[in-house]
């Protein structure tokens, strides 16, 4: 467990996120294992959030949905967060994700971002 630093900074990011806005965030960290740690703390955040809204609906209308419900979560996560990584996934993945998903949040390292920028994927 950690102490709290990604998340620290990551609060009011997320907290003022609006939907569907690509690229509204670019988060650059500077290793690989830094940009995976800080895509799973966004993504447990969001589901918790996703979670919470849907528990504090009437149960009689959460069992009726649950499944609806579920996909409607994983699509908002989906929409919500790319990983940019050099090393883990390719350039064209990553051009393609993120122009077919246009996720809010872009998280990736120096280099893979500085591609994104060169080939006009995400606008500064």
């Amino acid at each position: 467990m950690g102490t709290g630093k990604t998340l620290a900074y990551l609060l009011p990011i997320l907290n003022d996120l609006r939907p569907l806005q690509c690229g509204q965030v670019i988060i650059v960290c500077p290793t690989n294992e830094l940009a995976l740690q800080t895509k799973a703390m966004v993504k447990s955040y969001l589901y918790s959030t996703e979670q919470f809204k849907h528990n504090h609906r009437s149960s009689s209308y959460y069992s009726a949905n649950q499944d609806t419900q579920r996909r409607k979560s994983k699509q908002y996560l989906l929409q919500h967060c790319a990983m940019n990584c050099g090393s883990n996934e390719s350039l064209e993945y990553n051009i393609d994700y993120i122009s077919k998903l246009k996720p809010s949040i872009i998280i990736g390292t120096p280099k893979r971002i500085r591609e994104l920028l060169l080939y006009s994927v995400i606008k500064v």
